[in-house]
């Protein structure tokens, strides 16, 4: 059970120090947030590839064919993080927290398109009053600016 409860602490501080360290790197980097995303893609091969040159870690050489199976997601993922730095480059911290917590809604609705069917009550009731909680959050914001609600928005996506 501590351990538990310990891992889902651990997960929420990394989760708020990750997003305040890039909304203050996208405030310093010269053209954000493409550079920010440049320096976290630089950064994570240098980290794999490093690692797999000490021996922690092990995988296999990186093959033509498997990059072509791999290039709709990395697509994806870039296109994803690109919307996600946008959004916290124009955003402050805590609306861009209340837009992200949007994204049970996407879900739910690829569910249902997915399926057919409507999800049991619990769940859709859940998950429309996290979004009640953030139109009444966005509703109180001074700085409102759709275009930038938008970007975060098709970041939950």
């Amino acid at each position: 059970m501590w351990l538990g409860a310990f891992t889902a602490l651990f997960y929420a501080l990394v989760s708020v120090a990750a997003t305040f360290i890039t909304k203050y790197a996208s405030m310093l980097l010269p053209g954000t947030p493409d550079a920010v995303l440049a320096a976290q893609m630089a950064t994570t091969q240098v980290v794999v590839y490093g690692a797999r040159f000490l021996g922690l870690v092990n995988f296999p050489a990186t093959s033509m064919r498997k990059m072509w199976q791999l290039l709709p997601f990395s697509l994806t993922y870039g296109c994803h993080a690109a919307l996600v730095l946008r959004a916290l480059a124009v955003l402050n911290v805590p609306m861009y927290n209340t837009l992200k917590r949007t994204t049970p809604v996407m879900v739910l609705a690829a569910k249902v398109v997915m399926e057919r069917r409507l999800p049991p009550w619990g769940i859709s009731g859940s998950v429309l009053l996290v979004v009640a909680g953030c139109l009444v959050a966005g509703a109180g914001d001074l700085a409102f600016d759709a275009r930038n609600y938008a970007v975060a928005l098709a970041a939950a996506v």
